[in-house]
This record gives structure tokens, C-alpha cells and sequence, in this order.
């Protein structure tokens, strides 16, 4: 699964930090625990690289948590008097992770 090879890897990482490796694996532990951002702290519309360059009246997809826990892409719709939306109900959204090569 997913989550058991990032485990791995990053116990592969932490192995070459010697007596840091524990500070490593709970740094590491804590970013990927909060890369979630409430809507009530921050919204997409409101970082220039995550407005749609070919229509600038949408964000560009982002990861979502809507409100009855379904993850899922989505993003905000400026409506006509100026006001960004959601869709549907999202309580915490993040960025789309880039993939490693």
C-alpha cells in the first residue's frame, strides 16, 4: 500500500542521519500530517499560482476533504460578483503533491 512504502522510505532516509533519525521520522511524520489547510486558515484563490492561467475564473484542482470525509480533486468558481466558491461543501484542501522521478 501507499502508505507502508512512504513508511519504508522514509525509514531508509532517516537511516543515513545517524543519532537524528528519530528527529528525521518525526519531522517527516509531522509534514505529512499537516499538509491539510482548513478553509476557515487559507483558500486556493487566494495563491496566484493555483488560478487557472486559461481560465482565470476557476483554480486549478486541488485535493479536497468535503465535509462528510470523502477525499476527492475539486476547485473554486469566481462568481460573477467577484466572490470565490466551492461547489460543494470542503472543510480542508491541499495543494496536488508533485511526483517524485
Amino acid at each position: 500500500c501507499f502508505i507502508m512504502i512512504l513508511q519504508e522510505k522514509i525509514q531508509k532516509k532517516a537511516e543515513g542521519f545517524g543519532k537524528l533519525a528519530p528527529a528525521f521520522i518525526e519531522g517527516a511524520k509531522f509534514a505529512l500530517e499537516n499538509q491539510w489547510i482548513s478553509v476557515d486558515d487559507d483558500l486556493p484563490c487566494n495563491h496566484k499560482e493555483l488560478i487557472d492561467r486559461e481560465i482565470p475564473t476557476y483554480t486549478l484542482y486541488v485535493l479536497v476533504v468535503y465535509k462528510d470525509g470523502t477525499v476527492f480533486l475539486s476547485r473554486m468558481v469566481k462568481t460573477p460578483n467577484g466572490n470565490w466558491i466551492w461547489l460543494f461543501g470542503v472543510s480542508h484542501w491541499m495543494p496536488i503533491p508533485k511526483l517524485s522521478k
